[in-house]
């Protein structure tokens, strides 16, 4: 038997092809700026949350669209993400969402957020996915 040999691929991935895997996997991008208190989605998180692409809105914005029996964990996960004493490293937790003219939809939220000197939430990324209501998780679907 001939033992196969394993030879690393240094391929660097160029912005295109991170762009490319990412609209693969259907996976939108959110970046929040908390000194402001809004967010800019890139087109397939627009998508998800019913919002104009790469338009700067506040928080509560975004926030309105989450389905109001999944608010309370989402809001204390998101203080715990943000709390400067005890900060949570990356946020992760899927939730509904409820967007005008468009069935309900669960997405699935992480977020990591960076920090100034003197522990103050700056800037979050939020990748976010969502998938078409047959693939939901049967917890999810009876929802």
């Amino acid at each position: 038997m001939t033992k196969a040999l394993k030879i690393p691929l240094n391929i660097p991935l160029t912005s295109e092809d991170m762009e490319l895997g990412l609209k693969v996997a259907r996976v939108g991008l959110g970046k929040v700026d908390y000194r402001t208190n809004t967010l800019r989605c890139d087109p397939l998180a627009a998508e998800f949350f019913g919002l104009d692409a790469g338009v700067e809105v506040r928080r509560e914005e975004l926030h309105a669209r989450i389905h109001p029996d999944d608010w309370p964990q989402v809001k204390e996960g998101l203080g715990c993400l943000l709390s400067p004493d005890d900060p949570l490293q990356v946020l992760d937790m899927t939730h509904r969402i409820l967007v005008p003219d468009a069935p309900l939809r669960w997405v699935n939220a992480r977020k990591q957020v960076s920090y100034d000197a003197a522990g103050m939430p700056v800037e979050g990324c939020s990748p976010w996915s969502t998938s078409p209501p047959g693939r939901w998780p049967s917890s999810a679907r009876s929802s």
